[in-house]
């Protein structure tokens, strides 16, 4: 099942919003621990550079490398060094993995 939900494009700078979806109890189904997901709109009428994250895959197996995309919007037009914290909720990433790093961004 694939649906969208509608956003409204005024000329206000209102800044950024997040939708988000969670799917709740019902019968015949579970679902994973993340039952809900969110997406960042981007105000079109805001010109500050923004950084966003969001993962390649929404699920992924254990021994595999899940990805991410980070993107940065507005009136950046130079490389931006972007930091990062990976964390877990569980047990499954290696230790080196974890903590706080940096990414360079080219726009």
């Amino acid at each position: 099942m694939t649906f969208a939900v509608a956003t409204v494009d005024d000329s206000d700078a209102e800044g950024h919003s997040v939708v988000t979806v969670e799917v709740t109890g019902g019968a015949g189904y579970s679902f994973y621990p993340s039952n809900a997901e969110s997406v960042a709109v981007y105000d079109n009428d805001d010109t500050t550079p923004t950084v966003a994250v969001w993962p390649v895959n929404r699920l992924a197996v254990e021994g595999s490398e899940p990805g991410f995309t980070v993107i940065h919007t507005g009136a950046a037009t130079t490389s931006v060094t972007v930091a990062l914290t990976v964390t877990e909720s569980g047990d499954m990433l290696y230790p080196a993995n974890r903590g706080a790093t940096s990414r360079r961004q080219r726009h």
